[in-house]
């Protein structure tokens, strides 16, 4: 434990950049390529969804115009990432999944800011009233002290998703909801500990941190897939793992310098640096051989005769698939990461 610990602190405190490559490209003698496809067309409704999900930001009051949050959230293009997750949305839905991609990154990033965690020791309690607000929200309920920046979005969002969503869907997404919340209260106390979690806690825990199971649950919502079916199978159960699992590492990935630098932990290659391979090359290295026998195994089950032979299952299968395909494509479009592979693509 200790040895691990000194690790990650040596490891916060270096400066040279870790993902310094395009790891889509040849970057090494032997160093493992990340596969996949980078998709070069978007969703036509994503520029009106840029622009409404940004004013909406500052209509609900998270962020004002010409603020740094305001420019981050511009250089993010959360719209983007919505637009190629939920590529069978229409302009009108776009809108609205574009402002729920928002609100998860905003939330995330107040739950992740480390420094401010351990400067203000009134935050931790502030940001657990927030999540109960969320958590009723969530059910169908307004709360008392709902009316804060990230609770009054949540709800608007939840106000158009209702219109959508059938009720056990609905039930769904507020159970993978709380799930989701209350995973990243836990993390906030790892964020303000010295202790870096083995990659046999870390990988099932961060698979909560991610928010991909609502994320499914809305697409699959939206798409009218009988929600006990999904809920009933094994297969439904194991591919949404696999894309919350690609999705997860893949953040890990591109956010390693970012996380680094904040002085967080809570990333796969930290973990498998301080644990495993006692070195972060080689960790980045094993997280992208992780997430190509992810994406590997996640294609073969999409086209075996489990999934084909049930219709909503197929049909889930494509809302998985269109997270693996875009989640990756984001990160060559977006600038949240400023990351070296950005400029190459």
């Amino acid at each position: 434990k200790q040895s691990a610990t000194a690790f990650a602190s040596r490891a916060m405190r270096q400066t040279q950049q870790i993902l310094s490559f395009d790891p889509m490209v040849e970057h090494g003698s032997g160093r493992p390529l990340l596969r996949g496809k980078v998709l070069r067309n978007i969703h036509p409704g994503e520029a009106r969804a840029f622009r409404e999900s940004l004013d909406w930001v500052v209509d609900c009051g998270i962020t004002e115009v010409g603020s740094v949050l305001y420019a981050k959230f511009q250089q993010a293009r959360f719209s983007a990432l919505a637009a190629l997750v939920y590529p069978y949305a229409t302009s009108e839905q776009l809108v609205w999944l574009s402002k729920f991609v928002v609100f998860l990154f905003a939330y995330d990033d107040v739950n992740d800011d480390r420094e401010q965690l351990v400067q203000n020791p009134t935050l931790d309690g502030e940001l657990e009233m927030l999540e109960e607000s969320l958590m009723s929200i969530a059910r169908g309920s307004r709360p008392r002290g709902a009316e804060q920046p990230l609770a009054r979005a949540f709800a608007d969002f939840m106000a158009e998703f209702q219109r959508y969503a059938s009720d056990d869907w609905l039930a769904c997404f507020a159970d993978d909801v709380e799930d989701y919340l209350l995973a990243n209260r836990m993390e906030r106390k790892v964020h303000v500990s010295d202790n870096v979690m083995k990659p046999a806690d870390y990988i099932p825990c961060r698979r909560s941190l991610s928010a991909c199971r609502a994320g499914f649950d809305v697409g699959a919502a939206l798409l009218g897939i009988d929600c006990a079916k999904i809920r009933s199978s094994e297969i439904a159960r194991v591919m949404a793992t696999l894309g919350n699992d690609h999705f997860s590492w893949l953040n890990d990935l591109f956010g390693i310098d970012r996380d680094l630098k904040q002085g967080t932990a809570s990333n796969l290659i930290i973990c498998l640096a301080a644990h495993t391979t006692h070195d972060l090359h080689h960790a980045l290295d094993m997280t992208v051989n992780m997430l190509n026998e992810t994406c590997t195994t996640f294609f073969e089950l999409e086209h075996s005769e489990h999934v084909r032979a049930d219709p909503d299952v197929r049909l889930y299968s494509q809302i998985v698939r269109s997270s693996i395909v875009g989640t990756l494509s984001w990160y060559y479009r977006s600038e949240r990461y400023n990351a070296a592979h950005a400029k190459q693509h």
